[in-house]
């Protein structure tokens, strides 16, 4: 049941992570400042700020995803 609640969490931080990198290249490069809502949640200031978040949950998530398909270390007596 854990290795299922991480994966759906990884899911969606991979999810939020890219939308979040789309979201804060594209202000970016077409030099648009960041939306109203963006800025009243004091964490997102910039675009760059909004990449770096992205990219943080992006980590996250893969890690996550990585982490719960690796196979548990048991031996040939262990259950």
């Amino acid at each position: 049941m854990g290795r299922l609640a991480a994966r759906v969490l990884g899911v969606v931080c991979v999810g939020g992570g890219v939308g979040l990198l789309a979201w804060g290249i594209s202000s970016g490069a077409l030099r648009e400042p960041i939306s109203e809502q963006g800025v009243s949640l004091a964490i997102f200031p910039s675009a760059s700020a909004v990449i770096g978040w992205g990219a943080g949950i992006l980590a996250a998530g893969v890690t996550t995803l990585l982490v719960t398909f690796m196979d548990r270390p048991y031996g040939p007596w262990d259950e």
